[in-house]
């Protein structure tokens, strides 16, 4: 089974990957207190408040902790299946 530890790893390591390396306020960074399974990113300056380093359309990356395989929906997926489950028909 994959400890967290492993799990923030890989996840570090791809957003690395996908991304570049970054410095500064634009960093992207994990945001550890809301990791669970689950773990979104964001770039340092947002973390600081800062609007101007404000990043849309992330979606966070998902990691299984048993076979350690990572997925990143893409955000309209994860808002269509969000809205199916909070519009239901009459």
């Amino acid at each position: 089974m994959l400890t967290l530890k492993g799990a923030w790893l890989q996840v570090f390591l791809e957003i690395r990957r996908k991304y570049g390396f970054r410095q500064g306020w634009n960093e992207l960074v994990i945001i550890d207190e809301q990791v669970f399974e689950v773990f979104p990113y964001t770039t340092r300056g947002c973390l600081a408040g800062i609007p101007q380093y404000t990043i849309g359309g992330n979606s966070p990356i998902f990691i299984d902790r048993y076979t350690g395989e990572m997925s990143q929906p893409e955000l309209s997926d994860l808002l269509s299946s969000r809205l199916s489950l909070a519009v239901k028909p009459t």
